[in-house]
């Protein structure tokens, strides 16, 4: 296949998931807004909301977000790169709009690959791992979280078929997806460590990365945990202003949002919307005994939440001047038209050392 034929190829194959996606989540919200009692519904407990405890919730939020700052700022001195907090904080917050409000949950994560590996080539291959790590730890702090709160609340979870269903599953998703992991991360090691290290390479093998501080670890493993925590906690500020007399107790939130968080992960819809709504109106009227309203509304103010940060964030960076959107822009894109060269013409990539000598 020439190289139009790919680029054509991968567009229709992007154009297709988007469009799926895209009914998906449509398919969602008219099974949500299906039942003209739960329209009356959402409007009495939008006019009876205490927005005292949303505005809670929003500031609880803020501090997931930097949290998140604090562990990318000791992931990068972690492996070695030496950039400053301005900048490391820029890419992240350009990383966290990308993730939240584009198709896909990973655009952020090449940017700041791409960004890296440009910026840094000779740790080429800690450009990626950077990345993956935190993309672990936020995984490995989920499955812990929800593997703890999960068993501990196995009865309470099991009132109902639907919620006893979506706790198992939840529980099958994140072991799945935990053993991929390592099993990823194994093998990059394994593959890593057959490589002679000469000081020579444009990539520092995983096996030559300086090993964790007992304090780094800590810290960076804290921050993720307390992310977590400080997540669940948001929602249960939106519940308390959507239904303060009433409300879901701090751990039934921490409970469910776990449930949540693993299916909303998963591609299935355009940023989880729909998702989200529907699983918290199944969860909160089920095991909580309140109104679907309620738990539809929460889902989608906790998007809304995290919408309203990503955007506060570009919208600083627009204010400092630090946004470059045809920068951000054409590192994806240029990514992305080397991947369709490769393809086409695999025998036109020289290894690096071949360009080096030319």
């Amino acid at each position: 296949m020439n190289r139009a034929g790919c680029t054509v190829h991968r567009q229709l194959s992007c154009a297709l998931k988007l469009a799926l996606q895209g009914a998906v989540t449509c398919g969602l919200i008219g099974w949500v807004i299906r039942d003209q009692e739960l329209d009356h519904q959402l409007l009495s407990t939008v006019s009876q909301a205490d927005w005292r405890w949303l505005f809670a919730g929003a500031a609880v939020y803020g501090l997931v977000e930097i949290l998140g700052a604090v562990r990318w700022h000791l992931l990068l001195r972690h492996f070695k790169f030496d950039l400053h907090w301005t900048e490391a904080t820029r890419l992240l917050l350009l990383a966290i709009f990308f993730n939240t409000l584009l198709p896909g949950l990973i655009a952020g994560d090449a940017l700041r690959a791409i960004y890296l590996r440009k910026r840094f080539p000779d740790l080429k291959m800690g450009a990626v791992l950077v990345v993956v790590y935190e993309r672990v730890l936020g995984l490995g702090a989920l499955i812990a979280l929800s593997a703890s709160t999960l068993w501990l609340r196995a009865e309470w979870l099991h009132r109902s078929a639907a919620s006893g269903h979506l706790a198992d599953l939840t529980l099958a998703s994140l072991a799945i997806g935990g053993a991929a992991t390592a099993l990823s991360l194994l093998t990059v090691q394994y593959r890593s460590s057959k490589q002679p290290f000469t000081g020579t390479e444009t990539h520092l093998p995983v096996s030559k990365t300086p090993g964790w501080t007992v304090s780094s670890l800590t810290i960076v493993l804290g921050c993720t945990l307390l992310a977590h925590l400080c997540y669940g906690l948001s929602f249960y500020c939106t519940g308390r202003a959507l239904s303060p007399s009433h409300a879901p107790s701090i751990l039934d939130m921490l409970t469910l949002t776990p449930i949540v968080n693993t299916f909303t992960s998963l591609p299935i819809s355009l940023s989880g919307i729909g998702v989200r709504e529907s699983l918290l109106q199944v969860l909160v009227h089920d095991l909580c005994g309140l109104p679907g309203a309620v738990g539809v509304l929460v889902g989608s103010l906790g998007f809304a939440i995290r919408a309203f940060w990503a955007i506060a964030g570009i919208l600083a960076l627009a204010c400092c001047r630090r946004l470059n959107w045809k920068e951000c822009f054409a590192q994806l894109t240029a990514k992305a038209r080397r991947k369709h060269r490769a393809a086409a013409h695999p025998q036109d990539v020289r290894p690096v050392a071949a360009i080096q000598q030319t």
